[in-house]
């Protein structure tokens, strides 16, 4: 009897436990983090429209935006109230502001840099002050070149899954001068998942695996296995594949493609509407 009642008090210990580590496994936050850079002779921002002074917190007017990468709807952005960026300006070259950015987990993300207002989202806010007047340089004031204004390059989709040990993805952006056709580019489509539509008589299902730009995937015909997508690229909303192309539309799919012998499906080129 004294040596269960020895025991009772044991095991309900290694249940606490047991309990106490779930929770905080299933408790567990995920980030992105890194860094925007930009080199030094773009200057920073002036304290305010027109002032010949620079800012005394140059990384205030960024922020760093989780969108959900098939909506493009904000679901996360950095707070710089609760949160700052840290400024730095290491070896005198590169401007640096450091993020950190809370995103939900096992959600599929595209992570963009951004200035000014986020009430235009997924737009940017294209004032003047942030994209195109003069910065402040030591030398004098620094605008952009003709035909350019201020962006970033950078943005990508993530991933953060809770079947990874994985917490903090790290995502790096840098501001540059680009084009002002690029900076009105539409945000990249996301491809990952399961397409499907009937094709003489079979069910075709493509399913894409999605880094960044770059799509992989299989190809099946009623479960049957007929081939690797290795070379996929997205270039904003269209997929190419191996020269033929997939748009992608607010509800609808369109493949545009040619099949192949390899997929045992015949030649020549076919149009088909593909549903999630």
């Amino acid at each position: 009897m004294k040596k269960t009642t020895r025991i009772l008090p044991l095991l309900f210990s290694v249940l606490l436990l047991l309990v106490s580590v779930t929770m905080s496994a299933s408790a567990q936050d995920y980030f992105v983090e890194g860094e925007i850079t930009w080199v030094n002779r773009f200057g920073v921002v002036p304290a305010r429209p027109g002032d010949s002074r620079p800012a005394a917190a140059p990384c205030a007017i960024f922020s760093v935006v989780a969108l959900d990468a098939r909506s493009k709807r904000p679901v996360a952005y950095t707070d710089q109230g609760a949160s700052p960026f840290q400024f730095s300006f290491p070896h005198g070259v590169n401007y640096v502001c450091k993020y950190s950015l809370k995103v939900p987990e096992d959600r599929d993300l595209y992570i963009m840099a951004t200035m000014g207002s986020l009430l235009q989202l997924p737009k940017t806010d294209r004032d003047p002050y942030l994209i195109t007047d003069p910065w402040i340089y030591p030398a004098a004031a620094n605008r952009p070149w003709a035909r350019t204004e201020r962006g970033f390059k950078g943005a990508t989709f993530v991933t953060l899954s809770s079947r990874d040990k994985r917490t903090i993805q790290t995502v790096n952006f840098q501001m540059t001068y680009v084009s002002n056709e690029a900076s009105e580019k539409v945000i990249p489509a996301f491809f990952a998942g399961a397409w499907q539509a009937n094709f003489g008589g079979s069910v075709l299902t493509m399913i894409f695996q999605q880094t960044g730009d770059r799509v992989t995937g299989r190809l099946n015909a009623n479960s049957a296995d007929l081939g690797v997508i290795r070379d996929g690229k997205v270039v904003d909303n269209t997929l190419r594949l191996h020269g033929s192309a997939c748009q992608q539309g607010a509800y609808w799919r369109k493949f545009i493609r040619c099949a192949r012998r390899h997929w045992r499906i015949g030649d020549g080129c076919k149009r088909e509407i593909f549903q999630r």
